[in-house]
Order: structure tokens, then sequence, then C-alpha cells
């Protein structure tokens, strides 16, 4: 998402100014670093929740599910392919799953609880992904944990003290205001599509004031007295102290939002530009801008070695604790509503063709053998999706074919048990379009995703084949 560098004029009167006490001008300077750094995600956590920018959500509604209805898919232009991004819920340079259609909700629980209700999945994966301003993965219902079938949760927030209403299972929350992020598995391609979307348009969610007269059919709430987003740099800490006052701080955040009281940041007088002079307030707003430039230079970072060519993806994603570096990289670049490493992690090439990406005149292969597959729990998956470089644009291509799946129709096996995938530009032959994963002719990369690995996977122990090149 990008940001709107307006800065508001300042009157450059010195003498009407007063400078903020017991503090030295480069100590200051590096505090606002450390705010913006910490506080970015936190903010744009904020932004997405009150002034949401995608189809999904296309007025600010509460407590209702809003839905993809179809899977990402490749585009021509990149006019389709923004819009591609917007409509599979994903920003630019993420990356858009083929797996699993997006849908969610925006929660706020500070009126009262909401019921969730969801059917039976049967044998096919799902998540409901419960995520606050921290970028915590703070609750999940779904496969992983044992759902199995249809049931009613009571979605409780901070200050509620009512009676649960029988058949409803309680999940409390230390916080009003999260966002809800559900998907379930098309197994194959379109053929199963129309099976996930009547599955997920089944799932609802009512307050419990209207429940259950209104299950299935509450349209949600406006919310039009939350505060307002305001989209300008300099605007930065009136919107993170507006965030930390709308969703409290774990814990893990004391240290560094002591250190920060100095700036005002929450507080509740707030931080007050005029405090500073004129050629302060331009150094602070010159830092702003710097940090920023420093988060979009740096690739997300914290990626960890996973032998033979590939690297997967930081293990602290939806769990940060204190590396406020890490999660900024990751919120700029795109990785929001990233799973915990337990539901699902990542894996991409590390070195192959230098910095990870392949060049669509030669033609690679991955060869599993009849034991070397990923290790999963029960209802876990694998996929691997092709991506076009830079841009992690899905690939249009004569087979419309954007990932290959455990799961994918048709693939066909060796005599011995083992799998090759064929990775290039051009049909290996028709014998062998059946394992073809389609690359670009110009430059592109591939994500392997693990759904509920095993714990082999999770510590390293299971090594994924090295992609091979074949000319």
């Amino acid at each position: 998402m990008k940001l709107y560098f307006v800065f508001i004029t300042v009157v450059f009167i010195q003498s009407t100014v007063k400078a903020q006490p017991n503090i030295s001008p480069d100590s200051l300077l590096k505090l606002v670093k450390e705010a913006y750094v910490y506080g970015y995600p936190v903010e744009q956590s904020f932004r997405m929740y009150v002034a949401p920018d995608n189809s999904l959500q296309t007025k600010r509604l509460y407590n209702h599910f809003n839905y993809a209805d179809k899977l990402a898919a490749a585009a021509n232009d990149n006019t389709a392919k923004i819009a591609a991004y917007k409509a599979t819920r994903n920003r630019g340079g993420a990356g858009p799953n083929n797996d699993t259609p997006y849908f969610g909700s925006l929660l706020d629980l500070s009126d009262g609880p909401i019921v969730l209700s969801i059917p039976d999945f049967g044998n096919r994966y799902f998540s409901f992904q419960f995520i606050n301003f921290y970028n915590e993965n703070v609750h999940y219902i779904g496969s992983g944990f044992g759902d199995t079938i249809a049931a009613k949760y009571i979605l409780i927030g901070t200050n509620w003290k009512g009676k649960i209403p029988a058949g409803l299972k309680p999940v409390h929350f230390k916080d009003d205001h999260l966002n809800l992020v559900g998907r379930a598995l098309v197994e194959d391609d379109s053929t199963d599509l129309k099976n996930v979307l009547a599955l997920e348009h089944q799932a609802s969610l009512t307050p419990l004031s209207k429940w259950p007269a209104e299950e299935g059919k509450y349209e949600g709430d406006e919310k039009k007295d939350l505060p307002a987003f305001y989209n300008s740099i300099d605007s930065f800490f009136t919107n993170l102290n507006t965030a930390l006052q709308l969703s409290p701080a774990p814990v893990h955040d004391k240290t560094i939002l002591a250190k920060l009281k100095a700036l005002g940041i929450g507080t509740n007088k707030g931080f007050n530009w005029n405090n500073y002079d004129a050629f302060t307030q331009q150094k602070i707003y010159s830092t702003l801008i710097q940090t920023d430039s420093l988060l979009a230079a740096e690739g997300a970072s914290g990626d960890v070695v996973f032998g033979n060519g590939w690297q997967r993806t930081n293990p602290k994603v939806g769990d940060w604790g204190t590396d406020y570096w890490d999660e900024a990289l990751y919120m700029k670049h795109g990785f929001y509503a990233g799973h915990t490493q337990t539901e699902c992690f990542y894996i991409t090439p590390k070195t192959r063709e230098g910095m990870g990406y392949f060049k669509g005149d030669h033609k690679y292969k991955i060869h599993f053998a009849k034991d070397s597959f990923p290790p999963l729990k029960q209802k876990g998956f694998w996929s691997m999706t092709a991506y076009e470089i830079p841009g992690y644009f899905l690939l249009p291509n004569p087979i419309h074919r954007a990932a290959i799946r455990d799961r994918t129709k048709n693939l066909k096996y060796n005599a011995d048990g083992s799998l090759d995938i064929y990775l290039q530009a051009e049909s290996p032959g028709k014998d062998k379009e059946s394992n073809w994963l389609p690359i670009t002719k110009g430059e592109s990369t591939v994500t392997f995703r693990v759904y509920l690995p095993q714990q082999s996977l999770l510590n390293n122990q299971y090594k994924l084949p090295a992609i091979q090149t074949v000319e």
C-alpha cells in the first residue's frame, strides 16, 4: 500500500515553539525511527481495519463475511493484475495462493459477543485465522486444531460478563478489534470450486443479541463511530496512538512503549508537532520518510536455509514477539495475514539462477522419490505455485495452471511411485503435461506451500528435493 507523503506545512517561527526537553537531537531522531519501525505494522493494520481498500470489503462492514468467490488467477496486463490482487485479498508483492479462495470479516466485539457458525468441511482442509493489530495470530479454528465437524462458537471480547448459551463453544479474546481470515482447500481446480464456495457461504456471524433468530441473515454493522485513519506520513503518530488506544498492545511491547512515551506515543496527549521547533520538525519528518524508504528497499528477511537450494519463510511470522524490524519488513512487502508456521509455511528457491529466479530459456525438474513427499498431518496438503518476477503475479499459460498440488487431478506417478514435476515455459510433451507447471519465458520463481506440516518439517529434518536444471 503506497503512503501518500503529504506533509502538513508548519510555521517556521522558532521563537514561538518549544523544543522537547531532556532528549538530545540524535536521540530524538533515533527514537522516531524506532517508533516508525515498531508502529508501521500496527498503523497499517489499523488502516486496513477502519479503511479497507479491497473488493471483498466494498463498504466498511463489521461482523459479516465477505467472499472472494474465486481462486486467484493469472492476468495479462498490469491493470488486470492489480485488480486480481485486490479481488483475492492480496497486496502487491505477496503472491496470491491458488489453493484456497479467501473469505473473512472485520470483527468488532466491543458491543458484545458474536456467534460464529461453521459448517462441516468434511475431509478438506479449512482454517479460520484471527489476527490482531500487532500481526499476531491470536487464535485458530480449523483442521489443524481438531475442529472437524459443524459447530457454533461464541467470540467474546474484553468486557462481556454474560452467560454463555448452551451449545456455543466459547473463544475469549484480549481484544475487541480483530481481522478474521477464512480459507478452505479446493481439492483440485475449478471443478471443486463450487463445492468450496457453497461451504464457505454456510459460515455466518451473528451478534449474540440477535442470535439465533438472525443466524445466516445478519448483514453486518457499518460501525460509523470508529476513528479515522489519516493517509499522510506526518499523521503517522496520530494513527499509531489511535491504534494503541483501540487495540491493547501485547505484554512483550511494554519495554518499547515505555521508551516511546518520550514522543507522546501511548499517552492520552499523544505526539505534538508543536513541541518542536521548525528545524526539528523537518528532521522528524525526514526521518519518517527515510525509515519508510529503508523498509521499502530491503526485502522481507529472517528466512531460514532449508537445504537443497531452498529457504523457508521467517518462522516468526504470526508470532513476531519483539522482532519489530522483520515484522515491519513483512508488512511493508505485502505479507499480511501470514500463517503461524505450525499451520502453514512457505519454501522458496534460494540460489537457482541467482536470487531464486528461473530463466525461461532453461528447463527444470523436481523429482520426488516414492518416500520423499513432505510429511503432513491429517488433512494437510502441499502445493507449488509459479510466479512472474518481478511482482509475484500468477502466470498466463496455455493450460491455465497456476499451481500443482498433491491433490491435482491426473498427476502421473512413475512405476516406482516417484513423481516428476516439470518447470519450463514450453510444454514438456503431451505425455508429461499432466505434471507440467508452466513458467514464463522471462524470469519466474515458485513458492512451495506446506499446510499442516509434521514436526520433521518444522525442525528441518525433512529436505525438499533440489530443483534440477534439465538443460
